[in-house]
């Protein structure tokens, strides 16, 4: 039996990561990702079981840092929105996509595609619960706007930003969603 090598693997994942950020999930196709690396679809499958198993080995990095940050405001989401706070996760939410560029992009675009799934599910419910804490105002048709801007505006930036500047332009994005939020709901 042949045995598994490291480098190889290492080439999968770089090649993949590659090809799903140029391309996406969905048209991300195996032997594409095969004839990048250099090798036979089959043998592909013995790294990987699916390209969902090859496409969540990427993104976990991602995801384990978001339950964390997620996780950290569950228990009382009342006292984490206010101004310090909001920027602190902020703040740790940007690094998250600042260190795992291309790993964010495809997470975040292939999980706004997946309204259904329970990881997505929670994560909105996690934002809403938060944001409903500190505006019971607002309705959730209010809501899917705010989560939409939140996240197609984070995948924007992350796309069409230089890499010196995705920090910057990610703080510009939420100081415009989130400052003074309260009274411009209010107002409506």
């Amino acid at each position: 039996m042949q045995l598994l090598k490291p480098e190889l693997n290492s080439l999968i994942q770089k090649e993949a990561l590659d090809l799903f950020y140029k391309n996406g999930y969905q048209a991300t196709l195996m032997r594409d990702l095969a004839a990048a690396v250099g090798m036979s679809v089959g043998n592909t499958y013995r790294y990987y079981k699916s390209k969902h198993d090859l496409f969540t080995t990427l993104v976990q990095p991602v995801h384990e840092k978001l339950v964390e940050l997620l996780e950290a405001t569950h228990d009382n989401p009342e006292a984490h929105f206010n101004e310090l706070c909001l920027t602190t996760i902020m703040t740790r939410f940007t690094a998250i996509c600042s260190k795992y560029h291309k790993e964010s992009v495809i997470f975040l675009e292939y999980y706004l595609a997946q309204e259904d799934d329970p990881v997505i599910q929670n994560f909105r419910g996690l934002i809403y619960r938060t944001v409903k804490a500190h505006l019971p105002q607002i309705t959730m048709p209010m809501f899917d706007l705010l989560y939409h801007f939140i996240a197609t505006g984070t995948v924007f930036v992350l796309r069409k930003s230089a890499p010196e500047n995705i920090v910057s332009n990610l703080k510009l994005l939420y100081v415009f969603l989130f400052k003074d939020v309260k009274d411009r709901i209010n107002a409506l």
